[in-house]
């Protein structure tokens, strides 16, 4: 083989990661990113627009079938209501989070029942915080079960761990009084983007049942 064309494949390879480093952290710095923008948002404690951008980051993770991913924004969406004192639609979405994780525990259950356990602990707590007492009971009676066959003395730990895990939660969702006030709800993009949110979810859900 000729120098010549040695260097041309040296060349392209080097390019190659040079593309594959630009693109990660012009990734990390896209004004695109739903997640990115959200999270500035939030720490701006412009909490109605960070809600919208999680909604947003869930509805393209769905699509993607990352349901863990999408499970974080419809959490980290729900603190987001609460902190503007929306009880309502801080619970849809915290029972949006907890289906999404609990889909996410079905679809690992028979490649890795530890991965399967993590993403129900996270069902667990989102259901708790949606009020969705019953729900939450029947996510934690799997969690003992199959942490008891990971190992048979883990349930009561995990009976534990698990009480606390809300309490948390709770302590993340305290009102912030400068944000609490009216959304003029039939201008806010913010109710329609839940809207499609809930929407996506049902008919996911629909084609599942079929």
């Amino acid at each position: 083989m000729k120098y010549g064309s040695l260097f041309s494949i040296w060349k392209k390879d080097n390019n190659e990661k040079r593309v594959k480093i630009t693109s990660w952290s012009t990734k990390l710095l896209d004004t695109s990113n739903h997640w990115i923008n959200a999270v500035n948002k939030e720490e701006e404690k412009q909490y109605e627009m960070a809600a919208e951008l999680y909604v947003k980051d869930a509805i393209e993770c769905i699509h993607k079938e990352s349901f863990n991913k999408a499970g974080l924004s419809c959490t980290s969406a729900a603190i987001c209501m609460s902190k503007i004192g929306d009880d309502s639609n801080a619970q849809k979405l915290f029972f949006e989070a907890g289906s999404l994780y609990e889909n996410r525990a079905n679809l690992i259950l028979n490649e890795s029942i530890s991965e399967s356990v993590w993403a129900l602990k996270q069902s667990y707590e989102n259901f708790i915080m949606s009020g969705d007492l019953k729900k939450a009971e029947e996510i934690h009676d799997r969690i003992i079960m199959y942490a008891t066959r990971i190992n048979p003395l883990s349930g009561s730990h995990e009976l534990r761990l698990l009480h606390g895990m809300s309490q948390i939660m709770l302590g993340k969702m305290k009102y912030d009084s400068a944000e609490v006030r009216k959304v003029d709800r039939e201008n806010s993009t913010l109710y329609a983007t839940i809207k499609d949110l809930l929407n996506i979810r049902s008919k996911k859900v629909a084609k599942d049942i079929l």
